[in-house]
């Protein structure tokens, strides 16, 4: 595939900095509490490991491989 070049490194890492700040302005302000952050967060993760050890128990995985 295509190299990435050094700047959409730059671009990524910036862009999570950003996202980051964000997430702890509104927190350190008090607008949201801090659990439901860190839970309303870790949902997306959550449902990528659950669809992943799903797919290893029905053999999907194998089978791609």
């Amino acid at each position: 595939g295509p190299r990435l070049r050094w700047w959409h490194h730059v671009v990524y890492g910036t862009r999570f900095l950003v996202l980051l700040a964000a997430v702890g302005g509104v927190i350190a302000w008090g607008s949201l509490p801090v659990v439901g952050v860190v839970i309303g967060l870790s949902v997306p993760l959550l449902g990528i490991i659950t669809y992943a050890v799903l797919a290893l128990i029905k053999g999907e995985a194998a089978a791609r491989a």
